[in-house]
């Protein structure tokens, strides 16, 4: 969808996820810049830590930065972005969005990201990254349809063999790749 809108010339693209999870990674790759919203209070930053999200923020923000627990958690995501190896410094905005408050310095921090990425190799590192992993996701998905129809009856043999316990998957693959 979002070749779709970029090929209809949109200046801005804002995609929005939900979760940790392969999925939010795999878009973040796409994007130029990836905010991570988290909030007090959640135990999230256990869970940032697990899922490595903070590996794909070009932005923080804390939102209901008004609610108790707030600076906790602030201390919580400055000490764990110390443990990052990151060229770019992430900031961290603190918001109440509820209020409006806040939104100003998550745009400017956006501003200054994009011209981060403008100034240095970042934006065009990003855009050959994007389209490395697209190439190598169309070859590997136009390979494999190949290989299951040249090979859909050992293929199927294959299947039962492993799942009935009877051969190992990797020697299976490997058989049917010789």
């Amino acid at each position: 969808m979002v070749a779709v809108v970029d090929a209809a010339a949109f200046d801005v693209i804002m995609i929005e996820t939900v979760g940790a999870g392969q999925s939010e990674v795999d878009i973040a790759r796409l994007a130029h810049t990836t905010l991570v919203v988290e909030a007090p209070g959640l135990g999230d930053d256990v869970q940032a830590i697990k899922a490595g999200i903070l590996e794909i923020a070009d932005v923080l923000v804390l939102n209901k930065a008004d609610l108790p627990g707030a600076e906790a958690a602030t201390r919580a995501l400055r000490g764990m972005l110390m443990l990052a190896h990151t060229q770019w410094d992430v900031p961290i905005c603190e918001t109440v969005a509820a209020e409006g408050k806040g939104v100003d310095e998550v745009i400017a921090a956006i501003g200054r990201h994009r011209n981060y990425l403008l100034h240095s190799d970042g934006m065009i590192q990003r855009e050959r990254d994007r389209v490395r992993r697209q190439l190598e996701n169309l070859a590997r998905d136009l390979l494999y349809s190949r290989f299951i129809a040249a090979k859909r009856g050992e293929v199927d043999a294959a299947i039962e063999a492993v799942a009935s316990r009877q051969r190992d998957p990797y020697s299976v693959v490997d058989e049917l790749l010789k």
